[in-house]
């Protein structure tokens, strides 16, 4: 039988580490923090760095400033996201515009769109690979007085001439979780020059609790529930096949168990779980990881320039933003599939052993809990339907990629 690596791994973090460190949790040495991932990430000196819950409540924060700052509401973004982001928006008293994608060649916001709005506060971009028009959004920024707020939840190796990404924007937000390139049990961080935003930031934090062990004690047994599930040989022998069972007859429970958000609802209130604030083992943790980062992604990088130059399919197209100045984080390699042969390609790869994804994010611009801010965003929504995800990892060596590719190219 051939052996099948899993489509997502969970990264060497030391869960247990974190949760005993919150049964009498310690504030995180913000200063720290800050220097630390700052110096690593290449971010300039003149930008602050706070650390966050969660990446979306970073979004939830910074609109809500946004609007108390310039009384204005509207906010775009593309509708290709996780619905929470969109709830934060709303909760924040922000009122989300979409804008599309340029083509589905690649994941840049169409600048074409920006001139058909008024009063506009932000401008939310979110990195899934690299927005290779992002200076030419910065200078229509600048001149319509619209701050830019970049979500790297899934980018934060992301750079542009050797240095972050969230050099170009006004506001940026990280995240670490189980999922994310950086793995802990929750966690994040907010980049921004504006220094009466963290006098905000610590006004409306206040009343915040650290995470502590009965918190985080949920996650930390889906962690280990999803180390287990990706070990080699129970992939091989159980968790491939299960999911190859619930795609291919189309068991909607088992489907759902693949997808980051499967239930998208509006959310009338920010819940009780995001007023919290991360603790010392958490921070510890995620700075042992960035040390390892570049390593990691380096291994990514090399996967998806080799399948990038091994794939040849003209029924496939390589969704990419690669250039000698842009470096992406590399989290996975997209392809779009014509002709509508999604389905028919899935069963295919399954049939041949190859480990895949059939979910990235939703169009939220058509899901009907947000029906009061629903407009068509052709591009945004063939994506979503249309992708399929596969894996780059550093546990895929160079022989397992030709032989993805091989399969790739035979379909």
């Amino acid at each position: 039988m051939k052996i099948v690596k899993p489509r997502q791994v969970i990264y060497p973090s030391n869960l247990s580490k974190i949760l005993l460190g919150s049964i009498y949790p310690k504030e995180l040495n913000e200063d720290e923090f800050s220097d630390f991932l700052k110096n690593e990430l290449k971010i300039d000196k003149e930008f602050c760095l706070l650390s966050t819950n969660k990446a979306r409540v970073g979004i939830y924060l910074i609109i809500k400033y946004l609007i108390k700052k310039k009384n204005k509401k509207k906010f775009l973004i593309s509708p290709l996201t996780v619905f929470d982001v969109i709830n934060m928006i709303i909760l924040a008293g922000g009122e989300p515009i979409f804008i599309d994608y340029h083509n589905l060649e690649n994941f840049n916001c169409n600048t074409k769109q920006l001139n058909q709005h008024n009063d506009i506060n932000g401008i939310i971009i979110c990195n899934y690979q690299l927005n290779s028009n992002i200076k030419e959004i910065a200078e229509w920024a600048s001149e319509r007085k619209v701050d830019i707020i970049q979500d790297c939840a899934i980018s934060i190796c992301s750079q542009i001439n050797n240095k972050s990404i969230a050099n170009y924007s006004d506001y940026s937000v990280f995240s670490f979780n189980l999922f994310k390139f950086i793995n802990s049990i929750h966690g994040g961080a907010i980049v921004f020059k504006d220094q009466k935003f963290k006098l905000f930031v610590s006004e409306e934090t206040k009343n915040w609790s650290l995470y502590n062990f009965k918190d985080l004690i949920p996650y930390y047994l889906k962690g280990i529930q999803a180390k287990i599930l990706t070990n080699i040989f129970i992939f091989n022998f159980f968790t491939f096949n299960l999911f190859k069972f619930g795609d291919l007859f189309k068991i909607n429970f088992i489907k759902k168990l693949s997808k980051n958000d499967p239930y998208p609802h509006l959310k009338t209130k920010l819940p009780n779980n995001y007023q919290k604030k991360m603790n010392f083992s958490q921070q510890k943790e995620i700075m042992n990881q960035v040390k390892q980062m570049n390593k990691l992604m380096s291994f990514r990088k090399k996967n998806f320039a080799l399948l990038n130059k091994l794939i040849i399919n003209e029924k496939l197209t390589k969704l990419q933003n690669l250039s000698e100045e842009n470096n992406s984080s590399y989290i996975n390699f997209p392809l779009i599939i014509k002709y509508k042969e999604k389905e028919k390609f899935s069963e295919y790869l399954y049939k041949n052993r190859v480990d895949h994804a059939k979910y990235f994010y939703r169009d939220c611009s058509s899901l009907s809990c947000f029906s009061k801010y629903n407009i068509n965003c052709f591009y945004s929504r063939n994506i979503s339907d249309d992708i399929i995800i596969i894996p780059i990892h550093h546990k895929l060596g160079e022989k397992e990629i030709e032989q993805i590719s091989n399969i790739i190219n035979k379909y």
